[in-house]
């Protein structure tokens, strides 16, 4: 079977023939001169339609006897075609004379080269074929062992194939060491492969200084490009400053679009963490899900954490949400990042972060928190306690009097901004359950994990689509487990009902609603008008729950459902004592539905149309399309011995249209020509990014950490990390939108704004 395995994997040399392209290898052992085909052989007077085919061929017969391939001599006339080529033994010629050194290396290279004279070489004839002129078979050194000779450097060569595997393997983050043992594993070993771990990790290195040597905004502009080719949805827009240098980008996926679509109205945004050598703050737009598991929205790279850069980047969130604006967004405390959503975002509520707020509260406070503990207690009722605003202002100035806070600015200025937040203020506004941004900071600690402050910038990017892929599929694994069945309920035709409407994450809690509803007491107040009110009493805490008769309207005091869209227990009190069973739909919120995406569904792209699709992604394809049948085919012999054949016949038909393809000069498309960059088009202006503002060092300003995040166990930070998670920058620059265009696409519209009033010069934005 092993043997069976190699032929699959490397095509015989029975089936080369002289015209053929490609380098076919064999498991053969190695044969004498003698023991060749005279067809193996080559010979004065032979013919070949390129140089690559009589490279090919000379090199196969080498594989045979055992040497590798060095390629040698050439001429090439004045329109630069070339009239002869010698190809040797890569040990022919003179050892290298070195100088004699006072210090001589620790360690000697080997001397490969010995005076081998064996070689072909070819010229060019009048029809334009070349011609073996003279050929050499005889060695002056003994030949390697069929062992040894798949390591020898011009039999080493990794596929197509091969190479997709590995692109996908150090996009998923595996060490190159990992990934050639799984090729190794794939073709049954070691023995089987075509090339060393050296040769994979150089694949690597080169792909990697391909991409530097376009510079981070060439590389940038590339992936962009690429991205876009593989999801037409996806959205990014670049600003630039005068000197046409990049200084903010911001970009968002199809399906970042999508989720947006679904679960946008709540959005928490925060810029803690600043990533790679450019000092740029790293922002992010998430929110919740249907699951109660966060949904990332968009990303963006800033130049500073300035108001004009805020106001451009909320900018680019509504152009590429198509204008939808948010209903609610939560951030830290910071005036700059006010000023933007107060600007650019006048209809949505702005809420900050409780807990940065009480981290803030820490460090202007000090004292105090140090002094007593129960000022935190009283701290922590005025801002999640108070019943209404009277009880919160009354609650808030017993603070300032019992600790002498009247005069402290600090809280003065606080309590000028209590509506974003105190929750007394907050919660007949819809924040699905979110007090903080602490979805951002979850998000922020896997960056942390699994990214490098110091990385390159595509680097950078190419991580953070392991993020999204990571969230994506615990939303996949989640709405699979909701698919399965509903979970176990009581008899309760209300639990019933709600378990087949809500996901488990939020029917959970729900079932603790309706737990909590057997604990309440209640008593009927009377109706005044239209309204009926009722009161409940849960422990010690007492709730009024008005019930419009002409709406058929419920709502409670504690405003839970208006704040979290979960109904109260109060509510549910008040229904069961008017022996209503069921929950109104009206009080099931859509976007905690099961089926709250089931209408509409991902547009994937269509392998059979989509022509410029990468390589990687026909890999992909092919592997899943293939890996079904190789599954079931293993399990029987004749299903086995039927596929291996359908694949021996296959080989030759690929080989054949892959051939017709090179020597038409065909180019895939998604291909670029050697050493040549990417063109932008930039439709009204020609402008290209000339790179990426580098922000000046600068003394990064720590936040205080209180006793609420430092724990008595000290762990040794580094401080270049702390530093750049919560170093504040200055500057900005112009504005400037630019959207990745193929080929065949073009501008559809292009509009000129102003630059900001502390910038000169225009500025050009490109929408599309």
């Amino acid at each position: 079977m092993d043997s069976e395995l190699q032929a699959l994997h490397h095509s015989p040399l029975d089936s080369l023939t002289v015209s053929s392209p490609s380098c076919a290898l064999s498991s053969r052992p190695l044969a004498s001169q003698d023991q060749l085909s005279e067809h193996l052989m080559p010979m004065v007077g032979m013919e070949f339609a390129t140089v690559d085919e009589a490279y090919c061929f000379y090199n196969t017969y080498a594989l045979e006897v055992g040497f590798s391939v060095r390629k040698n001599l050439d001429r090439k006339n004045k329109a630069n075609i070339t009239t002869m080529k010698c190809f040797t033994c890569s040990r022919e010629g003179k050892p290298r004379e070195r100088s004699p050194t006072k210090y001589p290396p620790k360690f000697q290279p080997r001397e490969l080269r010995i005076g081998c004279n064996a070689h072909m070489k070819i010229n060019i004839c009048s029809k334009g074929a070349y011609k073996v002129t003279s050929f050499d078979p005889d060695h002056n050194h003994a030949t390697t062992t069929p062992t040894k000779t798949r390591m020898l450097k011009s039999h080493r060569k990794i596929s197509m194939a091969e190479k997709a595997m590995g692109d996908l393997a150090d996009a998923a983050g595996i060490r190159p060491k990992q990934t050639y043992e799984l090729l190794a594993k794939q073709v049954g070993g070691r023995r089987n492969l075509t090339f060393i771990p050296d040769d994979y990790k150089n694949y690597l290195r080169t792909k990697r200084e391909r991409a530097i040597a376009l510079g981070d905004a060439g590389a940038l502009l590339q992936y962009f490009q690429g991205r876009q080719k593989e999801d037409p949805s996806f959205y990014y827009t670049i600003q630039l400053d005068n000197d046409d240098q990049i200084t903010n980008i911001f970009w968002a996926d199809g399906r970042s679009l999508l989720d947006y679509e679904y679960f946008g109205d709540v959005i928490c945004f925060d810029t803690t963490y600043k990533t790679n050598d450019y000092g740029r703050p790293f922002a992010i737009f998430v929110g919740v899900n249907h699951h109660k598991q966060t949904v990332i929205f968009g990303a963006a790279l800033l130049y500073d954490e300035s108001a004009p850069s805020f106001e451009w980047l909320f900018d680019a969130l509504l152009e590429a949400t198509s204008g939808k604006a948010p209903k609610v967004i939560l951030t830290n405390q910071d005036f700059a990042m006010s000023k933007a959503i107060t600007k650019v975002l006048p209809d949505t509520t702005h809420r900050l972060c409780v807990w940065h707020m009480y981290q803030n509260a820490a460090k202007h406070l000090s004292n105090v928190f140090g002094a007593t503990t129960s000022f935190k207690t009283d701290f922590s009722h005025c801002v999640y306690d108070c019943e209404d605003e009277e009880d919160f202002v009354r609650a808030w100035e017993e603070m300032l009097c019992k600790y002498d806070l009247l005069d402290n600015k600090w809280l003065a200025d606080l309590f000028k901004i209590r509506k974003k937040w105190a929750l007394v203020y907050g919660r007949q506004v819809f924040c699905a359950d979110m007090k903080s941004t602490q979805r951002s900071e979850s998000i922020n600690s896997v960056i942390k994990r699994h990214l490098d402050p110091k990385e390159r910038l595509l680097d950078f990017f190419n991580h953070w689509e392991r993020i999204l892929e990571d969230r994506r599929y615990a939303e996949l694994e989640a709405d699979a487990r909701a698919s399965q069945g509903n979970p176990k309920v009581p008899f309760s035709e209300m639990l019933k009902q709600a378990s087949i409407i809500y996901t488990p994450s939020v029917y959970k809690v729900f079932e603790v609603e309706y737990g909590h509803f057997l604990d309440c007491a209640i008593q009927d107040c009377g109706q005044k008008e239209n309204v009926h009110e009722y009161k409940v009493t849960n422990g010690r805490r007492e709730r009024i729950v008005r019930h419009n008769i002409l709406s058929d309207n419920m709502t409670c005091t504690c405003l839970k459902f208006e704040f979290m869209g979960v109904q109260c227990c109060h509510v549910i009190k008040t229904l069961d004592f008017m022996n209503i069973k069921r929950l109104p739909e009206k009080y099931f919120l859509e976007r905690w539905h099961k089926n709250v995406k089931i209408n509409r569904r991902l547009s994937l792209p269509n392998p059979e149309v989509e022509a410029e699709v990468h390589i990687t992604k026909r890999f992909s394809y092919l592997t899943r399309a293939f890996n079904a049948i190789f599954s079931s085919a293993s399990h029987d012999e004749e299903a086995y011995r039927y596929v291996l054949g359908l694949a021996r016949e296959a080989i030759p038909k690929v080989e054949e249209i892959i051939s017709k393809a090179s020597r038409s000069g065909q180019i895939d498309g998604n291909q670029l020509p050697r050493n040549e960059a990417p063109k932008v088009i930039l439709g009204v202006t020609s402008k290209k990014p000339t790179g990426i503002r580098k922000k000046k060092d600068e003394r990064g300003r720590h936040r205080y950490k209180s006793s609420l995040e430092t724990s008595k166990k000290k762990r040794k930070i580094d401080k270049s990390t702390e530093t750049s998670l919560h170093a504040d920058l200055g500057g900005h620059g112009l504005i400037y939108g630019m959207h990745a265009l193929s080929q065949e696409s073009s501008i559809i519209n292009s509009h000129i704004t102003t630059s900001p009033s502390n910038l000169t010069g225009p500025s050009h934005t490109i929408s599309t």
